[in-house]
């Protein structure tokens, strides 16, 4: 996606107003993507289902990390501890079962320069106790926090920036460095945007130097309200970007790392392939951009590659904006397409990827006699996939539905 109003911003919808007539299991909780300049315009990324990141979570890597937990019998606290990888969204591993209520986090971050993810943690089973400033360490059988310090204040957001400094929000709107040695707080200055002790999260934004926060705001005792707020980490200095649609409580918000420079090329589009039959050589048909990734008009010559399973198949030269179609030759197979286009600022963001099948599939031959059914008009395709002709077996079987054909060909 184009950085264009940007920066892209993740965050975990875990609740919206319009959802209260809902049963759980049909709340649509998830991973949503959105820009900063058009927060209410969300795509979602990924589906959660009712195992939410209740009890704080944080992208660390190509991971997506977390804690969900209940409470059994108003006395004990459950946790399961899930992992995802953010390029494929599959789940990684089995959640791992605990039993640690001192493991739940108002919010987390990354810091790249220790390596290390901090938080803010409290009891649910005691929400009159302090809560407590420490590192959360994920293991292959669970997590487990080490303590730094107390903390009396609620604290509702965390972010760190490059150099590995944090920031902490509080609900009364002060915003603070945070010494990660021993936990003490120093003031920036306030906010002037009182809060509440609801789940909300900030991240910060690298190119701009700024933080953002996805603020949940009660507003009397049964209403809320979701705004989107910029803070300027060097005064506090806070502005309101948008409120947000359906008084959304949005969590675990992240800022993933550009696509590429903003001056250099955004995402070709448009991309199609045509392979005739079973043939192994086609074209790949896309469109230049004709923006940088950065928003501005691109004009001039732009390079541009054609991958087919992250292997170069074709490269060439085009003016910025302009239809081009390549001849490429892959193997037979599964194959997935996409196109990148460069200038003198480096490589852009990538084109959607397309997957299609290339070549002739050939089915194993069933273990049944032959049948005297006649084929029907796609005699020569099976799931989608143009058969060999060469292929001598008798019989294909659909799995799902059981009909058989029979496969008779005509040279």
């Amino acid at each position: 996606m184009k950085v264009k109003g940007g920066p892209e911003l993740w965050g975990v919808v875990e609740y919206a107003k319009s959802w209260d007539e809902l049963p759980e299991e049909e709340r649509p909780y998830g991973v949503y993507s959105f820009l900063m300049s058009q927060p209410t315009d969300q795509t979602k990324k990924f589906h959660l289902g009712i195992n939410t990141p209740n009890g704080g979570g944080v992208y660390v890597g190509d991971e997506f990390r977390f804690v969900n937990f209940g409470i059994m019998y108003d006395t004990q606290v459950v946790t399961y501890y899930y992992r995802y990888d953010i390029n494929t969204w599959e789940q990684i591993g089995y959640p791992q079962f605990g039993m640690d209520a001192g493991c739940i986090a108002t919010d987390l971050t990354f810091d790249q320069t220790t390596g290390n993810v901090y938080g803010y943690f409290y009891n649910p089973l005691d929400m009159e106790a302090n809560m407590n400033f420490g590192t959360i360490t994920y293991g292959d059988y669970g997590v487990s926090v080490n303590k730094i310090a107390e903390e009396q204040a609620t604290v509702i957001g965390l972010t760190t920036d490059t150099e590995g400094v944090l920031y902490a929000l509080t609900s009364d709107g002060g915003f603070h460095k945070v010494d990660k040695t021993t936990g003490a707080k120093t003031l920036v200055d306030y906010t002037g945007v009182p809060s509440s002790t609801f789940r909300q999260s900030m991240a910060y934004d690298a190119r701009s130097g700024k933080i953002y926060w996805t603020a949940f705001i009660q507003a009397d005792q049964d209403e809320f309200i979701s705004e989107l707020y910029e803070i300027n980490p060097a005064d506090a200095v806070t502005k309101k970007i948008a409120v947000l649609d359906d008084s959304q409580e949005i969590t675990c918000l992240y800022i993933p790392a550009p696509a590429a420079d903003d001056s250099a090329p955004a995402a070709p589009s448009g991309l199609a392939l045509d392979f005739k039959g079973g043939d192994l050589s086609g074209t790949v048909s896309f469109t230049l951009p004709s923006e940088t990734y950065g928003g501005n008009v691109l004009s001039g010559s732009l390079s541009y590659e054609v991958f087919a399973n992250g292997k170069s198949v074709a490269s060439g030269n085009a003016g910025a904006g302009t239809e081009v179609k390549a001849i490429v030759d892959v193997p037979e197979g599964m194959t997935e397409f996409h196109v990148v286009a460069s200038n003198a600022a480096g490589a852009g963001a990538s084109s959607e990827k397309v997957n299609r099948f290339i070549g002739f599939d050939t089915p194993e031959c069933p273990s049944v006699s032959p049948s005297t059914l006649t084929a029907p008009p796609e005699k020569y395709r099976w799931n989608g996939k143009l058969l060999n002709p060469l292929c001598t077996a008798d019989i294909l079987t659909n799995p799902i539905s059981g009909t058989m054909w029979c496969v008779i060909r005509e040279e």
